[in-house]
């Protein structure tokens, strides 16, 4: 009788460990680019008793109810992605699977974040862009791999994913998208930080908004960061507007102490920098560059040489002196 029981409960434990093993991880789908059915969790999934997440077009179908994933429950659904999410402000997660009825065995699933403000979408958007990103022309952030479409629409951050990679699949994909955007009323939003980056050497599809934690400093945070190249030198240029100009010049400080703190020696007097309160400090073999213009802290961030270091720089603040926003 002992060994029975014994033997019933290993094999329960066998059954919990399959279980969790095949548990949907949109963390592995969106690194493979292979998408698989998700399961959910029950205790964690607030479940539509009826509709779907949008109008869907003609011949999509729902393969499950929409679910909803409160910020304390997004690892549930996205293990390994949530902490990101929630550091950008994330208010929840709704998704649903769909079936198209044009392409037997094909499926789609759409993720919906609800990121409160069109700035914390581009957050997760911009840090999470493919390396095998395709434009697409009918928003302005938004792009398109094999088998999947990610886009911004007002606060709203969305990812669709097929379980093909095929023109079909994405053309169906664009249908419902559409839908999605026409049902979802917002109101027009754009990242002005996008635009103050100097455009010489500039890669325009690296610019990203880091929410938390930029460059490991704990107290900077909502840094928009860019990548450029001078005469084939890599840089990262960045600004982040604070709500003064004290918070700026109080943040510049405390974020040039902590460089020095670990290593960095203050080397801007023989820089050849001459903006206002800025700071040079050469740390781990790289240059960083530090100042303010009116609420903007603003910089460079690892640059392997001095002059494109202050070359860029300069151009940044004399940027950001132009802008409506930073006078």
């Amino acid at each position: 009788m002992i060994s029975l029981l014994i033997l019933s409960a290993l094999v329960s434990i066998g059954a919990a460990i399959v279980s969790v093993q095949f548990r949907f991880n949109p963390a592995v789908i969106q690194s493979t680019g292979i998408p698989v059915p998700s399961t959910g969790a029950e205790e964690a999934v607030s479940t539509a008793a009826a509709g779907n997440v949008f109008e869907l077009p003609h011949g999509i179908q729902p393969l499950s109810p929409p679910e909803t994933f409160s910020p304390d429950r997004l690892s549930d659904k996205i293990n390994g992605k949530a902490e990101l999410y929630l550091s950008a402000g994330c208010k929840g997660l709704r998704s649903q699977r769909f079936t198209d009825s044009l392409a037997e065995g094909r499926w789609m699933e759409i993720f919906i974040f609800d990121m409160g403000t069109h700035e914390n979408a581009f957050a997760v958007y911009s840090s999470q862009r493919r390396g095998d990103a395709v434009p697409i022309d009918w928003t302005q952030n938004g792009y398109q791999t094999q088998n999947a479409l990610y886009w911004i629409h007002g606060g709203y951050y969305v990812e669709l994913i097929a379980s093909e990679a095929s023109r079909k699949a994405l053309a169906a994909m664009e249908t419902m998208a559409q839908r999605f955007m026409d049902a979802t009323e917002v109101k027009t939003a754009a990242v002005a930080e996008t635009e103050l980056f100097p455009a010489a050497g500039l890669d325009r599809d690296s610019i990203r908004m880091i929410p938390a934690d930029a460059f490991g400093f704990d107290k900077l945070d909502r840094v928009f960061a860019a990548a450029y190249s001078v005469e084939g030198i890599p840089l990262t240029a960045f600004l982040s507007n604070r709500p003064s100009e004290r918070a700026a010049a109080e943040l510049a400080a405390a974020y040039r102490d902590f460089l020095v703190q670990f290593g960095g020696v203050d080397i801007t007097a023989r820089s050849g920098l001459e903006l206002p309160g800025a700071a040079v400090i050469e740390i781990l073999g790289t240059n960083e560059v530090i100042f303010t213009r009116g609420n903007y802290l603003a910089g460079v961030h690892e640059a392997e040489g001095l002059q494109s270091a202050v070359s860029v720089a300069r151009l940044l603040y004399h940027r950001l002196g132009e802008s409506h926003s930073a006078k």
